[in-house]
This record gives structure tokens, C-alpha cells and sequence, in this order.
């Protein structure tokens, strides 16, 4: 974290890699990440899937649920990935876990590029459904980060761009992630 400090970063976003690809860290890490985040910037936790359970039977939003309140500070955003999604109304699913929430945390869907991978509704669903719902933001990553390449790997950068520029015109925000580097970052933004 403290190179990400230094490096000028403006979030700090905390999971547990080795618990997937959106892996929730555990409670104690996320106590300290809490502490040790400096006030001027923003913390967000990746949670998990959204229909996952943990080898206990706990769901995302209940894992969730424990944790916030041991945290100091609350972070600005918890991400909950759409794996096994693309076959039921997850939106409503989606809709209450963000309810459960301290109104100052913002619930962000993750929707994976490579979806079919995933079992995940595609990029575009993910959109209008955020349009739909009047949510902020939502993340597009890879569910597979071992072969799936980069989002630039996946979608041409007109696709990408595209989905922005709709996104945007309806006030939602799209964050991009899944390897890309610095020299991808003036061709997506």
C-alpha cells in the first residue's frame, strides 16, 4: 500500500487475490487498511461475487455485513462481481445488498469483458442496468485473470470507448481495469 501512497494514487482498493478475482480480504486486513489509508484518500474492498457463498455458507452481503462494522473508517465503495449472473434477476440481488449498506458506501457492480468465461451478463446489460437502477458506477474487469489478456485484448478500443460515452451520457460512471498499462491509459480514457 505504501507504494501505492507514494505513487500518487488517489484509491487505495483492498482484496485477496489468492479468494478470486474479486477475493474479499479478511476482516482483520480490512481493519487495518481502515486505519492505515490516509484521510485524503478514497479506500473501496472488492467483496466477492454477488451470488458466492464462503465454505461456511456466508454470501457476499453478509461477509460484508460483519466486517463494516469493525472498520474505522468506512471505505467509499464495495465492488460485487456478477459471476453466474447472466441466468437470474440479479439486479434485484444487486439492489438489496446495495440497500444493506451505510448510505455513504456505494455498491459497484463488476461486470466482466469476458463474461462467457464468467457466466456473467455482458458489458452492456451491466450498463443498462446501472442506467435503469440510477447507479454511479460500475467496473469493468477479467473474471479469468490467468488467460483472458488485457480489456484492450478482449474489445476493440471503439467498443470500449463506446460504452463509456453511453455510460456517461446517462451520468454513469465507468471505471476500466483488467491489466491495463499506463501507455493503454490515453486510448481509454
Amino acid at each position: 500500500m505504501a507504494a501505492a501512497i507514494e505513487g500518487g494514487a488517489e484509491i487505495i482498493d483492498v482484496k485477496e487475490p489468492s479468494h478470486g478475482s474479486l477475493g474479499m480480504a479478511l476482516p482483520e486486513t480490512l481493519a487495518a487498511c481502515s486505519v492505515a489509508v490516509p484521510e485524503r484518500l478514497l479506500w473501496t474492498f472488492a467483496a466477492g461475487e454477488l451470488l458466492d457463498s464462503s465454505r461456511n455458507g456466508d454470501s457476499a452481503a453478509c461477509r460484508v455485513a460483519v466486517s463494516l462494522p469493525k472498520l474505522e473508517r468506512l471505505p467509499y465503495a464495495v465492488k460485487f462481481g456478477l459471476s453466474q449472473c447472466c441466468d437470474i434477476e440479479w439486479t434485484e440481488v444487486f439492489q438489496d445488498v446495495a440497500a444493506s449498506l451505510p448510505v455513504s458506501v456505494r455498491a459497484i457492480p463488476v461486470a466482466y469483458a469476458d463474461g462467457q468465461a464468467a457466466g456473467s451478463p455482458t458489458v452492456p446489460a451491466v450498463l443498462e442496468a446501472a442506467v435503469q437502477h440510477g447507479w454511479s458506477t460500475v467496473l469493468v474487469d477479467t473474471f479469468d485473470k490467468a488467460d483472458s489478456g488485457s480489456l484492450l485484448d478482449l474489445f476493440p478500443i471503439e467498443t470500449i470507448q463506446g460504452w463509456v460515452a453511453q455510460a456517461s451520457r446517462h451520468g454513469v460512471e465507468v471505471v476500466l481495469a483488467s491489466r491495463l498499462s499506463v501507455q493503454d491509459v490515453p486510448a481509454v480514457s
